[in-house]
C-alpha cells in the first residue's frame, strides 16, 4: 500500500530510457509470443460457450467462455503477421499454401452451412444441428491448419538461427 502520494511516480513513455534488460526488441517480442502460444497450447482445446454465474446478490450473470481453438489460431496468426516481412522463399511458399488452404476451407464451410452469408459468423447464428457440427468440424480443421503453420514458423525461426541470438535486425 502506498503511504503518501509523493511515492507515486509516472514515467513519460517517450523519454523513458530504461536499463538494458528493459529494452524491447523484435526478438524479445517474438520470444514472448512463443511463450504465450506455448501456454495456449497447454490447455484442452474446446469450443466456446455461455455459462451462468450466480452473483453475491443472487442475480445471474451470463458469461461467454472463449473458444480455446480460436484463441490458439489467433495467437499463431499474430506471430505469422509479425514475422511475415522477414520470410525467406521457403516460408513465402508455405505462406501461400496456408492462405490457399485457409481460403478453401472457409469457402467449403460457407457453401455447406445454412445461413446465406459470405463470411463465417459467430456460433450463435448457426441454429440447426447440422450447421453446429459443420462449424465444429471447420474449427477443428482450422486449428490443425494453424498448428501446421506454427510448425512452419518454428522451422523458419530455426533455419534463421533465431534462438541462437542472430536477429533479423542484425541481418538487415
Amino acid at each position: 500500500m502506498v503511504e503518501s502520494e509523493e511515492e507515486i511516480q509516472f514515467i513519460d513513455a517517450d523519454s523513458y530510457q530504461g536499463r538494458d534488460q528493459d529494452k524491447l526488441t523484435f526478438r524479445g517480442i517474438v520470444l514472448k509470443y512463443l511463450i504465450q502460444i506455448g501456454k495456449l497450447a497447454s490447455v484442452e482445446y474446446r469450443g466456446g460457450f455461455y455459462t451462468n454465474y450466480v452473483l453475491k446478490d443472487g442475480s445471474i450473470k451470463e458469461v461467454y467462455v472463449p473458444d480455446t481453438r480460436e484463441e490458439m489460431c489467433n495467437a499463431i496468426e499474430y506471430l505469422y503477421t509479425i514475422l511475415y516481412p522477414h520470410f525467406d522463399d521457403t516460408m513465402k511458399a508455405n505462406s501461400k499454401k496456408f492462405k490457399e488452404i485457409k481460403k478453401r476451407n472457409e469457402k467449403e464451410f460457407i457453401d455447406k452451412s445454412e445461413p446465406d452469408e459470405t463470411i463465417i459468423l459467430g456460433e450463435i447464428f448457426y441454429k440447426n444441428e447440422k450447421d453446429k457440427i459443420l462449424l465444429d468440424e471447420y474449427k477443428q480443421t482450422k486449428l490443425r491448419l494453424h498448428i501446421t503453420l506454427l510448425r512452419n514458423l518454428s522451422c523458419f525461426l530455426k533455419n534463421n538461427n533465431y534462438m541462437q541470438g542472430t536477429t533479423f535486425e542484425e541481418k538487415i
